[in-house]
């Protein structure tokens, strides 16, 4: 049972075998040629392998699971891969809302001078701070859960999470909201239509397309070392399909080394049709 690094290294030995014989087959062809007297006006037939493309099915009889285990901690809340999206979202949200402030006109100068110390505070990033270490969790939940999720289901979910953590800091002021009223501006509505602006929805996307990228690469990138595979049509047949995944390698034979241009580990379900 060997693991998928083996097995890629089989399939380039065995592609340099292919070349071993096609030389030597070229080399029992010269020298037919070269003591024919009609023959040897010809060239000699010869061929070179400088590119290859392979591409196989494979099954995972076990290593999935480690995966899944060591690929926690690569993805928790604390890791700056997930931190990262989640914070620009937030300082995306509180420029959002220091924007508003800053645009709506002032009844008094107590007002403005409010509306500045609110300003500066939203600016200081303590506010940013709050929000991310709060929604971390949660929403790191959303996208690590086993339960797999319709993409559309799994951004409503995550900006349905994130509007609660804001109603939970930001909007559970009771000096910003009374503040808010002051200026005529509603909490809950400017909450809203913060969740629901198209740009919103966008930082949320990213979140989970480099949320899933990171997964697949890590996941395959474990699996190529790590997990125990299979090639054998009738073990593949009798696999759940969820184990069932392919690998494409595109490779260039560059100063007699294999290259390799191209690596997809498609750690995907795969259609047994």
């Amino acid at each position: 049972m060997p693991d998928l690094s083996s097995l890629v290294a089989t399939v380039l030995e065995e592609i340099e075998k292919a070349q071993d014989q096609a030389n030597l087959y070229s080399r029992q062809l010269a020298e037919k040629y070269r003591n024919d007297k009609i023959l040897r006006v010809f060239p000699v037939p010869n061929s070179l392998l400088t590119e290859v493309d392979v591409d196989f099915v494979f099954g995972l009889e076990e290593g999935m699971e480690m995966a899944r285990e060591t690929l926690q901690p690569e993805l928790l809340p604390g890791s700056p891969l997930f931190r990262e999206p989640l914070r620009h979202i937030t300082e995306h949200i509180i420029r959002k809302i220091r924007t508003t402030l800053s645009a709506t006109q002032q009844p008094s100068a107590t007002d403005s001078d409010k509306t500045d110390t609110l300003l500066k505070n939203l600016k200081s990033g303590r506010v940013d701070k709050r929000i991310v270490d709060k929604a971390a969790s949660n929403l790191s939940t959303i996208l690590m859960g086993k339960k797999k999720r319709k993409r559309e289901n799994q951004l409503a979910q995550l900006i349905t999470c994130y509007s609660h953590v804001l109603e939970e800091t930001v909007f559970s002021d009771k000096p910003f909201l009374d503040h808010l009223a002051t200026l005529g501006l509603n909490g809950k509505q400017m909450l809203k239509s913060l969740m629901e602006a198209p740009e919103t929805s966008d930082l949320f996307k990213n979140l989970i397309e480099t949320h899933e990228k990171a997964k697949k690469d890590f996941t395959a990138s474990y699996l190529l070392q790590h997990s125990k595979i299979t090639i054998d049509s009738q073990k593949l047949s009798g696999l759940p399909v969820e184990s069932l995944n392919h690998l494409h390698l595109k490779l260039r034979l560059e100063g007699y080394k294999w290259v390799v241009l191209e690596k997809t580990e498609e750690l995907t379900n795969v259609d047994r049709t």
